[in-house]
């Protein structure tokens, strides 16, 4: 997906504050626990004591009748604002490797990051698990280009899988916001075999996208951009 300007609506700590009465600093902590991150790594993340952290959390418990960080962590995965089915089929369509990833990341991002800290230790190992379940299309580009992707996971695995886990986070997570809500122009480039973002979950988005356009490539998978990026960035210039 491709948008053409800047500055649409964007995840933020004012849900939390309207739904819940949070302060800003509550709402932050909330955020960062419905996430995965434990009260020690919001701490050090917002360079502030555990101590201040406990008190924002004993906070939070009051405003929300909640007793259990994984009871507040259920009360605000379940209050999503509409959107998250605006995703149209969900995973339908992905991998079977990619939808447990997907849905593990909706239900227990924490249990996410524990599922793929291994990746950190093998790119070419990541690389071949993913190869297996793609299209003739990726593989074929992912094999053209091997040495290159693997140096690009291994970039990214650098410093662990925090990065790879919080992408599937946020792709799964619920939307902030109505789409109808966007005004900028947007182009989606479907891969018709595409098994990380499955096609009818793109064509939807593009039903619901008030200023989309749509572009199929047929026979091709998610890495499309790697030989149609001509035609993308001719699309992004006009």
């Amino acid at each position: 997906m491709f948008v053409s300007t800047s500055g649409g609506p964007r995840l933020s700590w004012n849900r939390l504050v309207a739904m819940h009465g949070f302060t800003r600093a509550e709402a932050r902590l909330a955020s960062m626990l419905a996430e995965g991150i434990t009260l020690e790594g919001a701490a050090e993340a917002l360079s502030i004591s555990i101590h201040t952290v406990r008190c924002q959390l004993k906070s939070v418990f009051a405003k929300t009748g909640v007793t259990r960080q994984a009871e507040l962590v259920a009360l605000l995965l379940a209050g999503r604002w509409p959107g998250a089915d605006e995703r149209g089929g969900g995973a339908e369509g992905m991998a079977a490797t990619g939808r447990s990833l997907h849905d593990l990341a909706r239900t227990d991002p924490r249990g996410l990051r524990e599922a793929t800290a291994p990746l950190a230790d093998s790119p070419a190992g990541m690389l071949a698990s993913m190869a297996a379940s793609m299209p003739a299309a990726d593989q074929a580009i992912l094999a053209a280009r091997a040495p290159a992707f693997e140096a690009d996971v291994a970039e990214a695995l650098r410093n662990g899988v925090e990065g790879f886990a919080s992408d599937f986070v946020l792709a799964a997570g619920e939307w902030a916001f109505p789409l109808a809500q966007i005004r900028a122009s947007v182009d989606l480039w479907i891969g018709t075999e595409d098994r990380n973002m499955p096609p009818a979950m793109t064509r939807h988005l593009a039903s619901v996208l008030p200023h989309s356009q749509p572009f199929e490539l047929p026979g091709e998978g998610h890495l499309c951009l790697y030989t149609h990026w001509p035609a993308i960035l001719d699309r992004l210039l006009t």
